[in-house]
């Protein structure tokens, strides 16, 4: 095992940090910057990367090859002069609650086979697509919020796999889905640029119905209207009170106050409501030392634990 924490890694001819068959390697809180290569290279390798800064390298922030596996987190990418992210032939990652932007080509580069879970991300102003797919690959994306592209917010190709859900677009400069692939698009909030593609879903952007909150929708529970963020251009991603995002999540998740998901990087927090003590009651109340006593309780609402006190 090896753990790579709290440094300054920077100004190398090459990368930064090169990792060849390496297993059970944590990179930590470093900056990693201006180096004339990639940030992060790993090829086979098996590795956590999170809480670092990686920026301004003249390749890709993190560029992976080759089966390995990857915990991708809680990392700012950007100003990188080539992708944020970059998985090729046959990698696995799980990219999750990161801060992608302002990279030079794509925010996230998924090809050759590689499989990635992409969630929690805030993905934006990258030159060309925040999301883009090629040769085969696989992803799962859900509760992010992908804004200010200068393509694409997702480009999907043929051959190409994407099931994408509870995520917000938000003023990509073309449309926010190219999609020409397999895959599902549900439970999303699009503002001003939408999708196309062969491959939508039938259906897909006909507001012909309503979802579960009574607003307009398509048949997929994707609305097209504004999301109501607190603040978009100052990075606050919480909905006001009566966004229409609130609660049009897919209901296979639940927000952590135990509402519907949310569409969207962050959840309205609708409180948890207390139990309510129907009664309390025991079989003996009164008798000679030692006397055993069953204790009866009977709530509503959520209940996590019990604690009795006898003054």
């Amino acid at each position: 095992d090896l753990n790579l924490i709290d440094s300054d890694i920077h100004n190398n001819f090459r990368f930064a940090i090169r990792l060849e068959q390496s297993d059970e390697i944590d990179i930590f809180n470093n900056n990693i910057y201006n180096n004339q290569s990639h940030g992060i290279y790993g090829t086979d390798s098996n590795c956590s990367i999170s809480n670092n800064s990686i920026y301004d390298n003249v390749g890709t922030g993190i560029y992976t090859y080759s089966y390995g596996s990857y915990l991708i987190s809680n990392n700012v990418i950007n100003n990188n002069i080539s992708h944020g992210i970059r998985l090729i032939s046959q990698s696995t990652a799980d990219i999750v609650n990161n801060a992608i932007y302002e990279n030079s080509s794509y925010g996230i580069c998924v090809e050759h086979g590689s499989s990635v879970d992409i969630r929690k991300n805030k993905i934006y102003n990258n030159v060309y697509y925040g999301i883009a797919f090629n040769d085969n690959s696989l992803a799962n994306i859900r509760d992010n919020i992908i804004y200010h592209n200068q393509h694409y917010g997702i480009y999907v190709p043929n051959g190409n796999t994407a099931n994408i859900y509870n995520t917000i677009f938000w003023e990509n400069s073309y449309n926010s889905i190219v999609f020409n692939g397999n895959g599902y698009i549900g439970y999303n909030c699009f503002s001003y640029n939408e999708a196309e593609g062969l491959g939508l879903p039938s259906a897909f952007g006909e507001v012909i119905t309503v979802n579960a909150n009574g607003d307009p929708a398509d048949t997929w529970s994707n609305i097209f209207i504004d999301p109501m963020l607190t603040d978009i251009e100052g990075g606050d991603f919480t909905p006001l009170e009566g966004s229409p995002v609130i609660d049009a999540g897919s209901p296979d998740y639940l927000d952590p106050d135990g509402s519907i998901s949310d569409i969207g990087l962050i959840y309205f927090d609708q409180g948890t409501t207390p139990p309510t003590i129907n009664s309390i009651s025991a079989d003996n109340t009164s008798g000679s030392f030692p006397l055993p006593v069953q204790f009866y309780s009977d709530f509503s609402g959520p209940v996590t634990s019990f604690e009795w006190d006898f003054g």
